[in-house]
């Protein structure tokens, strides 16, 4: 197994870890309740966007590893069907 095989098993896992996606959820809703609150300070809100930012990185960098299997997939089967 290739190492972008092998993160991107590590990535399919954590992107369907009930406990993983539970926090993620938790803070979208804190940011969300921020945003809403009118009157919540400037401060508030931005660190509320930073922490939004932040889970969405994670999730980025974890399709970004899925995405590269796929793309490593499809290399290897065009590899294999120009020498068959």
């Amino acid at each position: 197994m290739t190492i972008i095989k092998e993160r991107a098993a590590v990535a399919r896992r954590l992107a369907t870890d009930e406990g993983l996606l539970s926090v993620a959820q938790d803070i979208r809703n804190a940011a969300a309740a921020v945003f809403l609150n009118p009157s919540a300070s400037l401060a508030d809100i931005e660190a509320a966007h930073r922490k939004v930012q932040a889970v969405s990185t994670i999730f980025d960098a974890l399709q970004a590893r899925i995405d590269a299997e796929s793309i490593e997939d499809k290399r290897e089967k065009q590899h294999r069907d120009k020498h068959d």
